[in-house]
């Protein structure tokens, strides 16, 4: 199952994958929908339940495969929801600040970009 996960510091849209199974619980995942007229967007939100807040993880893609996508690394036994939270340019290299155990990726910060996201060894967002 395929949604559109807004990224509202930016503004832009990013493929998310999701287990029907688990949507469907309820208890852990509970999608809903926006609309905004002005800016022309309808989007799928979906809220985590804060129990699932130490089980995230990173999947660092090093290097670029041709049509290379979230669904490519998708597996439902493995993951309750898949989220493509990067901001690459072209040639794939990361566009603002990122750092990967303890290792800096790309120095620089780009003013289109606001916000961080970081999760630590437990798997806990901070």
């Amino acid at each position: 199952m395929k949604f559109w996960l807004p990224y509202f510091t930016i503004l832009t849209a990013l493929p998310c994958y999701a287990s029907n199974e688990d949507l469907n619980k309820g208890f852990a995942l509970e999608q809903q929908t926006i609309i905004n007229q002005e800016w022309g967007m309808v989007a799928a939100v979906i809220k985590l339940d804060k129990s699932l807040a130490a089980q995230f993880s990173l999947i660092d893609v090093n290097t670029r495969k041709a049509e290379d996508n979230a669904s490519n690394y998708w597996s439902s036994n493995k993951y309750m929801l898949m989220v493509n939270g990067g901001y690459f340019s072209h040639d794939f290299s990361p566009v603002g600040y990122y750092k990967v155990n303890d290792k800096i990726i790309n120095a620089n910060t780009s003013q289109k970009l606001s916000g961080y996201v970081g999760i630590d060894p437990s798997g806990q967002i901070s």
